[in-house]
């Protein structure tokens, strides 16, 4: 009963879970990871600033948009934005591959090939034609509003954050320095591969440094949640202990993945399905430990051992109203609970 209460207490603050194992062990959480993209920053990437190194810029600006013109990615559609908004049209290209960010085609004799390219706190996406740099677009991306604050939350429980994107290593360390995330938690340039095994380090290594149960260090293990939207993020949604998806702008990839679902595009919801995880097992503690109480009682009543004891023959109905009622109390609080 507990269980099913909470689920409807978090779903009604806009978290879904999808199983009650998740809801069993959130509490334990010891390691959050975030992708950056769309997750800890909003997504909505615009292209502040263009560059071209040929004079026919109207041809590459439409090559570019018949290459890229259908990732999903939000570097890719920013970039795509920006060209449909100055009325460029797609021209055909044959043979395109695509994977994640970056899309690679055939076209006239030529390999074009577009995807991130370093540069210091800021995303840059490049284009080439034949190997060579055809045109350049400075991308620029903002932090979402709770961030910071949801961040300090787990931080303030003794949980470890942690941030692996695909995304280059300045913009990436930019972000982790404004919501105070240690650099050796960063880790930039990540392929989907990259994110699995970092996750798998996570859960292979002690829990997070940051408890302050010593004892707990020792013998549990770490509980690890990823929360991310992408589909480049599915295999490490499935890898985590808890995978959390970002439903806001999401790909139904990524969202079966996950075990939990945030409905509302707010990071508020990872230390609410905490808290719920939290106060749910205190019940559930509560309500074992009412029962074992109240049933060695009955036992040892009924067997005799309180000699002098009696219970009236019309008030020995109630004791299993008595048995099950705080139970029943108990879990219907939570959802009046502070959470």
């Amino acid at each position: 009963m507990v269980i099913f209460i909470a689920s409807g207490v978090a779903a009604e603050r806009g978290v879904i879970f999808k199983s009650a194992g998740s809801i069993e062990i959130a509490y334990k959480t010891s390691h959050v990871v975030f992708d950056k993209t769309s997750t800890i920053t909003e997504g909505k990437l615009t292209a502040a600033r263009e560059w071209h190194s040929g004079s026919d810029q109207n041809a590459t600006q439409s090559l570019l948009l018949g290459l890229v013109g259908s990732i999903k990615h939000p570097v890719s559609a920013a970039v795509v934005r920006h060209l449909k908004a100055q009325g460029v049209t797609p021209s055909q290209v044959s043979d395109p591959k695509t994977l994640t960010v970056e899309g690679t085609a055939k076209g006239t004799g030529l390999t074009l090939q577009a995807g991130t390219l370093l540069q210091m706190r800021s995303r840059t996406f490049c284009f080439t034609i034949g190997g060579s740099v055809a045109a350049i677009f400075g991308l620029e991306d903002s932090v979402r509003p709770d961030a910071a604050s949801t961040i300090k939350i787990l931080l303030d429980r003794g949980i470890s954050v942690h941030i692996i994107s695909g995304d280059d290593d300045g913009a990436v360390r930019s972000v982790a320095a404004q919501l105070n995330i240690a650099e050796t938690n960063v880790r930039p340039r990540c392929t989907p591969a990259d994110k699995q095994a970092y996750i798998q380090d996570l859960l292979e290594g002690p829990a997070s440094p940051n408890h302050t149960n010593a004892e707990s260090k020792k013998t549990e293990k770490p509980v690890v949640i990823f929360c991310g939207d992408g589909t480049n993020d599915s295999i490490a949604l499935a890898q985590a202990t808890i995978g959390v998806h970002m439903n806001e702008g999401g790909t139904d990839v990524a969202r079966s993945a996950a075990d939990v679902v945030l409905m509302r595009p707010n990071l508020g919801g990872i230390p609410t399905a905490i808290t719920v995880s939290r106060k749910s097992i205190q019940r559930v503690v509560f309500n074992f430990s009412w029962s074992f109480v109240y049933n060695l009682f009955a036992i040892l009543l009924a067997a005799g051992a309180f000699v002098n004891a009696r219970i009236p023959p019309e008030f020995a109905g109630l004791g299993e109203l008595v048995s099950v009622l705080p139970v029943i109390v108990a879990a219907m609080l939570l959802r009046w609970s502070k959470i």
